[in-house]
């Protein structure tokens, strides 16, 4: 089962949460992070309002919405996909046993979106080391893997607690 949220399409305007001088830097950072190609990740202890900060982002207008990837609770098939058995046939006529992937739906919504959509993927150090090595593949090429391809509009955003605070969770994988 996959563990995704939506969240209702943007407003006419951002919300007030984005109006402060603090918050405003840190929209301004996450900007500039996805022009610059970049996964930024938020960092604090629970209950800061990282979160919040990220529902707000996505209800600004010309946003398409945002899906919450609950990343620390997750096995690797609900990011790779559900696995299903195939075969593929050979050039010589071979037939080989092979293994493929289902896209999770929420790649299909945010691609299908209209604005920039953010996935956001949630407690992202919490996750067992396969799944952010899943997600460290996907951020890094855009594609999942089942072959469908992350379009341009979609934009990744992650959060995480501190591994010294919190009762269960790994170490964010260094590439990451």
């Amino acid at each position: 089962m996959t563990a995704a949220v939506k969240i209702a399409a943007a407003p006419a305007e951002a919300p007030y949460i984005l109006g402060g001088e603090h918050t405003s830097k840190i929209v301004k950072l996450i900007d500039a992070a996805h022009a610059a190609g970049v996964t930024p990740i938020l960092w604090g202890k629970p209950g800061v309002g990282k979160t919040a900060m990220v529902d707000a982002l996505a209800q600004r207008p010309g946003f398409g919405g945002l899906v919450r990837v609950l990343t620390g609770s997750q096995d690797k098939s609900d990011t790779l996909g559900m696995p299903s058995r195939d075969t593929y046939t050979a050039r010589d006529g071979q037939v080989h046993n092979t293994t493929s992937h289902a896209t999770p739906s929420w790649v299909l919504e945010a691609n299908d979106a209209v604005g920039t959509f953010y996935v956001f993927l949630d407690e992202l150090p919490q996750a067992d080391t396969d799944v952010q090595g899943t997600f460290l593949t996907v951020l890094q090429n855009y594609v999942m893997p089942s072959g469908v391809k992350i379009k341009p509009h979609v934009k990744f955003i992650a959060a995480g607690n501190p591994t010294d605070i919190v009762a269960s969770g790994y170490e964010l994988i260094e590439p990451l």
